[in-house]
């Protein structure tokens, strides 16, 4: 029974997901602008680089999903390197489900930032795409704003950066919001925890009327190496 039920749960908030996704990229494209500065963490250190990497994550309503950092190339722009990354979100209907599971996207990183490109992933939570996740200098209070088409801004900003304890990794945790009719207060709130050498090791956003959803890093991987229990990180504000 409670297989089942999560099934269902599960289920509905891949439906969720998608509706939320065409929804809320009808309103928003971010046109990243960039400005160089100098001081603060590179927003590259805060992704693995190494290929073969593996990220498991577990969350919400029996949510789980897997990616390995397959490839590490120069950009199309001098100096840009970008990260490309294919998974799965786990389908615990055992193939009975007409969603599409996989995961296919990279990150941009330049100078000064670093830009998530989804490029695969109809149940994949990240709904702003693309989305600058980072911009130099990582530090508490440092904010960017790209304007929304049909008016209003998508705001994002640094809440908090540190070093967690438990594995002395420095962390950043930002905050994006956007215009989004029938969520809660009309925004959606999106929040994510970055870790240096391990990328995102904690998620959160509403993707409906009191519907929050989270996932986590659960274990990751180096190339040749079993996976490893993630630390838990420091929590959300």
């Amino acid at each position: 029974m409670g297989t089942q039920r999560g099934m269902r749960i599960f289920g509905l908030l891949c439906v969720i997901i998608a509706v939320a996704a065409l929804a809320i990229a009808g309103r928003i494209r971010l046109a990243p602008r960039f400005r160089a500065d100098s001081e603060g963490a590179d927003p590259a250190s805060f992704f693995p680089s190494q290929p073969g990497f593996v990220w498991i994550y577990d969350g919400f309503a029996e949510y789980s999903h897997r990616m390995t950092l397959n490839e590490v190339t120069p950009g199309p722009r001098r100096g840009e390197t970008v990260h490309k990354i294919t998974g799965e979100v786990e389908d615990p209907s055992g193939g009975e489900s007409p969603h599409d599971f996989r995961i296919e996207l990279e990150y941009v990183f330049s100078r000064d930032s670093a830009t998530e490109r989804v490029i695969r992933g109809d149940v994949f939570p990240h709904l702003l795409r693309p989305l600058v996740v980072l911009r130099h200098p990582i530090e508490t209070g440092r904010s960017w704003s790209v304007d929304a088409p049909g008016g209003g801004k998508i705001e994002a900003g640094i809440l908090e950066v540190g070093v967690d304890p438990e594995d002395e990794r420095r962390f950043c945790i930002v905050r994006y919001t956007a215009p989004a009719p029938g969520l809660p207060g009309g925004r959606y709130v999106e929040t994510r925890t970055f870790k240096q050498g391990l990328g995102i090791t904690r998620f959160e956003n509403t993707i409906a009327p009191e519907v929050d959803f989270n996932y986590f890093l659960a274990y990751y991987s180096l190339p040749g190496r079993s996976p490893a229990p993630a630390p838990s990180g420091p929590p959300h504000p």
